[in-house]
């Protein structure tokens, strides 16, 4: 199911704070005797449990727990929704019709939920133009170029940079070995790409591509050739 990138960890700590609950009692809620599961689920460093998605629908108090068991589903355990969904559709309220529409109005739910306004559609399609601004970089020829991201240190919003990959870290293939001023970067604050060009909602990526080459020449130098593994896999 190809549907728009919604990142339900954010969700999760925007929910929270509307309905004024702290981790621990969230945790509590769900059955957990500490808060450190909360926050890693909220921070996006573990995967959400299949078997405790009701439960976590609950404690967060969304107005319709079923849309939000839909979207966490669909999107954090796809296989199981593929392979579940004809007994799902007639026990838990899966609709047998068009299957994508109905995730996308669970999806406008859970945002009202979250305080978001349904209509600023950016802050599902941005963190998609980052990735196929990358991809259309490695079809002109840019192949080696990476993309990485991280959560910003306010835990508010994603960062994210297109480096070479001679700086991505040996350790650890998400992370850079030193500073991305040199490089694209920005982050997905607000709905935007937030790098100062590309910025606006009807720019393509073809052309954000096109200016960030304009506006890190060395990227050229560095990042220009092949790369057919990388360039697949991604």
């Amino acid at each position: 199911m190809n549907l728009p990138f919604i990142d339900i960890p954010n969700l999760l700590k925007l929910r929270r704070k509307i309905i004024g609950c702290r981790q621990m009692e969230i945790a509590e809620a769900i059955g957990y005797r500490n808060k450190s599961f909360i926050s890693l689920i909220e921070n996006g460093e573990v995967q959400m449990p299949l078997h405790k998605i009701g439960d976590i629908a609950d404690a967060y108090r969304f107005q319709s727990p079923g849309d939000f068991m839909k979207l966490a589903l669909c999107q954090l355990h796809p296989d199981t929704f593929a392979t579940f969904t004809p007994f799902l559709v007639r026990g838990y309220g899966f609709p047998e019709g068009d299957l994508r529409k109905d995730l996308e109005k669970a999806a406008l739910s859970v945002m009202i939920d979250c305080g978001l306004d349904p209509r600023e559609g950016a802050f599902l399609d941005a963190p998609r133009k980052v990735m196929l601004t990358v991809r259309e970089l490695h079809c002109l020829g840019f192949e080696r170029l990476r993309l990485i991201s991280e959560m910003d240190p306010s835990g508010n919003f994603w960062r994210w940079a297109i480096i070479p990959a001679e700086c991505v870290s040996r350790e650890n293939g998400a992370r850079a070995m030193g500073s991305v001023t040199g490089y694209p970067h920005g982050s997905v604050c607000e709905g935007q790409l937030a790098i100062g060009i590309g910025d606006q909602p009807d720019d393509a990526p073809e052309a954000i591509a096109q200016l960030l080459i304009r506006k890190y020449p060395d990227v050229e130098k560095e990042a220009k050739g092949p790369d057919p593994e990388y360039m697949r896999w991604f």
